[in-house]
């Protein structure tokens, strides 16, 4: 969870997509001289003079209009209410810059240099390798992030009309791929500094740090995650930019190139941050797989990522030649399915050793359908009644069936169809979604690109490997709804990762005019996407 006391909510940013991040308010106090490497380098580059030009002092956030430069121009009164828009959405680039870049100073001079993180003293308590993975390459971040600011602060004294913000971003994009690799190492990054809160020691000096007056009481941990909230800001910021920018302006394209990339970085940082996490577990589970009845097959590798897992009791087996059902009549089996990006596997529990792979398949061999048992009657009636034609609504006492055919022979093992029993109906509908991208159960589905869109009023942690995490304020796009309160979308800002999530948590949004905003907001985030993939296709011819 971030720390709220850091963040500024930034509810306006285009009166449209409400998401918090982190932005750090500092005092104006200047930092103390030192031999500090990392702000040595960044001072060489006026680093004093960005610290303090921008950034107000108080909870406020300096706004264009209040320069004295665009004061002496007399702009304010040449210029309309949406071009004065226009130009704070701009020149926020620059102060939210400069804010987030005195927080780096922070975390360089008072805890990235202090005594308690320094290895080479005798008996320390941070080794090398440990100081290594709570801070990654923040130093690069650093020097990025003074650079960045640098170039925003010469466009400026060049004139107050904020024009060069995109082609000052699309110069930098290279540099701020930086952020990639520190996202990388978020998951060594958390487990580290838990791993360290462990020693008395080491929370007592950490204490003192974080009582500094330049902190604020603010903790380590929060200044750790921001430059992970700063790759996502980014692109928030420059949406709320293209909002403002009349679309026949010569300006218009430019701008959409820089949306486009930054678009693109917080996506790979997402992804980055989710990795290690994840290659983690696939070694973990390939361990505990047994592949003795079936050829082998690695859980880790390319692009494969696992989606969902989950246990079902299995009713029937045809053939039943790889023990799917036990012999003993009275006995219930379960099943485990692994269900990843490109591949299913199929195995059977052994307790606290792991699972006995019987079956494994690529996922598009797999033809899934499910079927209603109604309360009281047997699930082996399910059998006959196929799954196809499922409408209508369900009762409480009903059950499900799930029947899977695995269509392929490449594990040595023939092919095979499964009558399985999922513990629900929304059980029953998530591994349908999986394997079968059609709706069998009746339930609405709708178009991505015409479909209601909800806000968030209650955060949502994830319970299961499929879930969408969510947090207050967020706008979500919902692409599908069960009867019992599940809803299958996406958050608004980054419409490629799916999930579900209680209908609970949110409240839809009804007012015709404010989802004619929200459909504008994707309909441009997926143009800047798609103009970021063709100048990318096009840059290799």
């Amino acid at each position: 969870m971030f720390d709220d006391r850091v963040g500024v909510d930034y509810e306006e940013v285009h009166d449209v997509l409400r998401i918090s991040f982190l932005e750090e308010e500092e005092d104006e106090e200047s930092a103390e001289e030192g031999e500090k490497t990392a702000q040595k380098a960044a001072k060489e580059q006026g680093g004093e003079e960005l610290t303090g030009r921008f950034t107000g002092s108080g909870p406020g956030r300096t706004l264009w209009r209040n320069m004295q430069e665009v004061e002496a121009s007399g702009l304010l009164s040449k210029l309309s209410k949406e071009e004065v828009k226009l130009q704070e959405a701009q020149f926020e680039v620059i102060t939210t810059e400069a804010t987030y870049y005195k927080s780096l100073m922070v975390v360089i001079d008072v805890f990235y240099n202090s005594p308690l993180f320094d290895h080479t003293r005798p008996n320390a308590i941070v080794r090398a390798l440990d100081k290594h993975y709570l801070f990654s390459n923040i130093v690069d971040i650093f020097d990025c992030s003074a650079t960045f600011l640098k170039s925003l602060e010469d466009e400026w004294k060049k004139t107050v009309i904020m024009d060069s913000v995109s082609q000052v971003i699309l110069d930098h994009i290279e540099k701020l791929k930086v952020y990639k690799v520190y996202c990388r190492n978020f998951y060594y990054q958390t487990k580290t500094l838990e791993k360290l809160r462990t020693n008395p020691e080491f929370v007592a000096q950490l204490t003192e740090l974080e009582r500094r007056p330049e902190c604020r009481m603010i903790p380590l941990q929060s200044y750790l995650e921001m430059p992970m909230k700063r790759a996502m800001s980014l692109q928030l910021l420059m949406d709320a930019v293209m909002r403002r920018m009349p679309e026949n302006s010569h300006r218009y394209s430019l701008g959409m190139r820089a949306l486009g990339q930054l678009l693109s970085l917080a996506r790979e940082c997402d992804q980055e941050s989710r990795m290690m996490s994840e290659k983690e577990q696939m070694l973990k589970l390939q361990n505990q797989l047994c592949f003795s009845k079936v050829k082998k097959v690695g859980c880790w590798g390319g692009n494969r990522h696992l989606i969902k897992e989950g246990q079902m009791r299995v009713i029937n087996a045809v053939p039943n030649t790889q023990g799917f059902v036990s012999k003993m009549s009275l006995r219930k089996t379960y099943l485990q399915l692994h269900a990843f990006s490109d591949l299913l596997i199929v195995s059977k529990p052994k307790g606290d050793q792991g699972f006995q792979v019987l079956k494994h398949c690529p996922r598009s061999f797999v033809d899934a359908d499910c079927a209603p048992v109604q309360g009281g009657g047997s699930s082996g009636s399910a059998s006959a009644s196929g799954g196809a034609g499922l409408s209508g609504s369900s009762s409480s006492l009903q059950r499900w069936t799930l029947r899977l055919r695995i269509l392929d022979r490449s594990d040595g093992t023939p092919e095979v169809t499964l009558l399985l029993e999922p513990k629900s109906r929304e059980e029953a509908d998530r591994w349908l979604m999986i394997f079968s991208p059609r709706d069998e159960l009746g339930d609405p589905v709708y178009d991505p690109d015409d479909c209601p869109q909800a806000k968030v009023v209650k955060a949502y942690r994830a319970q299961q490997k499929d879930d969408l995490e969510l947090r207050e304020g967020e706008i979500v796009s919902i692409y599908k709804k069960t009867e019992e309160g599940w809803l299958l979308g996406s958050r608004l800002a980054d419409p490629n990762v799916r999930g579900w999530f209680l209908a609970s948590h949110v409240r839809e949004i009804e007012n015709d005019h404010y989802r004619a905003k929200l459909r504008k907001v994707s309909f441009r985030r997926k143009n800047a996407i798609a103009m970021y993939a063709r100048n990318k296709f096009e840059s290799k011819v």
